[in-house]
Protein backbone atom coordinates (compact mmCIF):
# COMPACT_ATOMS: atom_id res chain seq x y z
CA UNK A 1 0.00 0.00 0.00
CA UNK A 2 1.21 3.35 -1.52
CA UNK A 3 1.52 6.36 1.80
CA UNK A 4 0.48 9.72 0.95
CA UNK A 5 4.28 10.71 2.39
CA UNK A 6 5.89 8.47 -0.56
CA UNK A 7 3.33 10.08 -3.00
CA UNK A 8 3.56 13.40 -1.86
CA UNK A 9 7.76 12.80 -1.80
CA UNK A 10 7.49 11.33 -5.65
CA UNK A 11 5.81 14.72 -6.85
CA UNK A 12 8.04 17.16 -5.17
CA UNK A 13 11.34 15.15 -6.48
CA UNK A 14 9.76 14.90 -9.53
CA UNK A 15 9.50 18.63 -10.25
CA UNK A 16 12.79 19.41 -8.56
CA UNK A 17 14.52 17.41 -10.80
CA UNK A 18 12.62 18.60 -13.67
CA UNK A 19 13.57 22.20 -12.32
CA UNK A 20 17.05 21.16 -12.53
CA UNK A 21 17.67 19.58 -15.23
CA UNK A 22 18.62 16.66 -14.10
CA UNK A 23 20.12 13.30 -16.29
CA UNK A 24 17.46 11.88 -17.97
CA UNK A 25 18.40 8.79 -16.06
CA UNK A 26 16.92 10.28 -12.96
CA UNK A 27 13.56 11.34 -13.77
CA UNK A 28 13.10 7.64 -15.57
CA UNK A 29 13.95 6.11 -12.59
CA UNK A 30 10.52 7.95 -11.16
CA UNK A 31 8.62 6.58 -13.88
CA UNK A 32 7.05 3.18 -14.52
CA UNK A 33 8.80 0.90 -16.98
CA UNK A 34 6.15 -1.94 -17.49
CA UNK A 35 2.71 0.38 -18.30
CA UNK A 36 3.72 4.15 -18.70
CA UNK A 37 1.00 6.97 -20.41
CA UNK A 38 2.17 10.85 -20.32
CA UNK A 39 -0.24 12.84 -22.33
CA UNK A 40 1.05 16.23 -23.41
CA UNK A 41 -0.74 19.42 -25.34
CA UNK A 42 1.77 18.09 -27.89
CA UNK A 43 2.00 14.48 -27.51
CA UNK A 44 1.25 10.77 -26.07
CA UNK A 45 4.59 9.52 -24.69
CA UNK A 46 4.09 5.60 -23.87
CA UNK A 47 7.96 4.38 -23.20
CA UNK A 48 11.28 5.49 -21.92
CA UNK A 49 12.41 6.48 -25.50
CA UNK A 50 9.69 8.68 -26.14
CA UNK A 51 10.32 10.14 -22.51
CA UNK A 52 14.20 10.76 -23.64
CA UNK A 53 12.91 12.49 -26.76
CA UNK A 54 10.80 14.70 -25.39
CA UNK A 55 13.26 15.78 -22.38
CA UNK A 56 15.98 16.25 -24.65
CA UNK A 57 13.19 19.06 -26.28
CA UNK A 58 11.95 20.54 -23.60
CA UNK A 59 15.78 21.20 -21.85
CA UNK A 60 16.96 22.88 -24.65
CA UNK A 61 13.28 25.10 -25.26
CA UNK A 62 12.96 26.39 -21.79
CA UNK A 63 15.43 28.14 -19.14
CA UNK A 64 15.19 29.92 -16.00
CA UNK A 65 12.32 27.31 -15.12
CA UNK A 66 10.09 27.66 -12.31
CA UNK A 67 7.75 24.23 -10.89
CA UNK A 68 5.56 25.60 -7.71
CA UNK A 69 2.98 22.96 -6.18
CA UNK A 70 -0.08 25.07 -5.60
CA UNK A 71 -2.17 22.14 -4.84
CA UNK A 72 -1.59 18.20 -4.57
CA UNK A 73 -4.91 16.14 -4.11
CA UNK A 74 -4.13 12.54 -3.28
CA UNK A 75 -7.04 10.03 -3.54
CA UNK A 76 -5.53 6.10 -2.74
CA UNK A 77 -7.55 2.68 -4.12
CA UNK A 78 -6.04 -0.51 -3.64
CA UNK A 79 -2.50 -0.69 -4.94
CA UNK A 80 -2.52 2.71 -6.37
CA UNK A 81 -3.11 6.61 -5.94
CA UNK A 82 -4.68 9.29 -8.39
CA UNK A 83 -3.30 12.71 -7.66
CA UNK A 84 -4.43 15.67 -8.42
CA UNK A 85 -2.13 18.82 -9.18
CA UNK A 86 -2.30 22.62 -10.38
CA UNK A 87 1.44 23.35 -10.86
CA UNK A 88 3.12 26.60 -11.22
CA UNK A 89 5.04 26.86 -13.90
CA UNK A 90 7.18 30.04 -15.37
CA UNK A 91 9.65 29.69 -18.09
CA UNK A 92 11.92 31.85 -20.53
CA UNK A 93 12.44 30.94 -24.32
CA UNK A 94 14.56 32.41 -27.15
CA UNK A 95 13.75 32.07 -30.55
CA UNK A 96 16.62 33.43 -32.61
CA UNK A 97 17.10 36.61 -33.89
CA UNK A 98 14.99 37.87 -31.11
CA UNK A 99 16.35 40.70 -28.99
CA UNK A 100 15.23 39.36 -26.24
CA UNK A 101 14.08 36.13 -24.63
CA UNK A 102 10.31 35.80 -23.73
CA UNK A 103 9.19 35.17 -19.86
CA UNK A 104 5.49 32.60 -19.98
CA UNK A 105 3.91 31.81 -16.24
CA UNK A 106 0.85 29.41 -16.18
CA UNK A 107 -1.05 27.52 -13.31
CA UNK A 108 -1.16 23.92 -15.02
CA UNK A 109 -3.70 21.04 -14.44
CA UNK A 110 -1.69 17.46 -13.79
CA UNK A 111 -3.59 14.33 -12.99
CA UNK A 112 -1.17 11.29 -12.06
CA UNK A 113 -1.62 7.83 -11.19
CA UNK A 114 1.22 6.67 -8.62
CA UNK A 115 1.89 2.95 -8.58
CA UNK A 116 4.28 0.94 -6.54
CA UNK A 117 7.21 -0.50 -9.64
CA UNK A 118 7.51 -3.85 -9.03
CA UNK A 119 11.19 -4.46 -9.13
CA UNK A 120 12.07 -1.99 -7.14
CA UNK A 121 9.39 -1.20 -5.25
CA UNK A 122 9.34 2.10 -4.95
CA UNK A 123 6.43 4.73 -6.21
CA UNK A 124 6.64 5.70 -9.69
CA UNK A 125 4.45 7.62 -12.13
CA UNK A 126 2.59 5.33 -14.73
CA UNK A 127 -0.06 8.02 -15.79
CA UNK A 128 0.67 11.82 -16.08
CA UNK A 129 -1.44 13.76 -18.05
CA UNK A 130 -1.40 17.40 -18.53
CA UNK A 131 -5.07 19.17 -18.80
CA UNK A 132 -5.54 23.02 -18.78
CA UNK A 133 -3.11 25.66 -18.71
CA UNK A 134 -4.30 28.89 -17.24
CA UNK A 135 -2.12 32.05 -17.81
CA UNK A 136 -1.08 32.82 -14.41
CA UNK A 137 -1.53 36.69 -12.77
CA UNK A 138 0.49 38.32 -10.64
Amino acid sequence: MLTKWEVQSLVFEWFRELTMKSHVDTLLSMLSSDALEMKFPEETLTNYDDFKKWYHTVTHQFFNQVHDIKLIEIEFSQDQAEVNLIVHWENDTWQPPAAVSKHEAFDIYQTWVVKRDTNSGKPVIATYEVGAFKPATG
